[in-house]
C-alpha cells in the first residue's frame, strides 16, 4: 500500500509554498525553510542592491553547487572503495 502523501508548507520570505510529499516531516521543512531564509538574509546584507528574487536565486545556486561537490566526493569515495576491493582480489590471485 503506497504511503499517504503529506501536505507540508515551506515559509520563504513570509510566503507559504505548499508541497505534497511522502517523506517530508515538519522538522525537515523547518530546517530547509530556515536555511533558505538565512542564506537570503546573508545575501541581502552583502548585496543590498539585490531584490528578494535575486537573493533567493543566489542562495539556491550556492546550495546546489555545494550539493554537486558533495555528490562528486561521495562518488569518488565509492569508486575508491571498489578499486580497493578489486586490488584485494587481484592480490589474492597473484
Amino acid at each position: 500500500m503506497p504511503k499517504k502523501e503529506n501536505r507540508v508548507e515551506f515559509n520563504i520570505l513570509g510566503r507559504v509554498y505548499p508541497v505534497n510529499s511522502n517523506d517530508l516531516d515538519s522538522e525537515k521543512v523547518d530546517k530547509v525553510s530556515n536555511f533558505i531564509n538565512h542564506q537570503i538574509s546573508q545575501y541581502k546584507i552583502r548585496y543590498a542592491q539585490l531584490d528578494n528574487q535575486d537573493c533567493l536565486s543566489m542562495a539556491l545556486i550556492e546550495k546546489y553547487l555545494d550539493d554537486i561537490d558533495i555528490d562528486r566526493d561521495a562518488n569518488s569515495k565509492y569508486v575508491n572503495e571498489k578499486l580497493d576491493e578489486l586490488n584485494e582480489l587481484l592480490d589474492k590471485i597473484a
